[in-house]
């Protein structure tokens, strides 16, 4: 199994940058900063409390 970490620039924040995790050629989760902090997306994520 093989693991990459891509950083790329944000589709929706000029002059950003957001980081994509890959495993085997497949896209699996990102990382982009928020005005908070970082968020983290994936599909694959389970048993995560979300903001009210």
């Amino acid at each position: 199994m093989s693991y990459e970490f891509r950083v790329v620039p944000h589709s929706m924040l000029p002059g950003k940058q957001a980081v994509e995790c890959w495993r085997d050629g497949k896209f699996v989760a990102g990382i982009y900063p928020h005005q908070d902090g970082i968020r983290i997306i994936s599909k694959y994520m389970t048993d995560v409390s979300k903001e009210a």
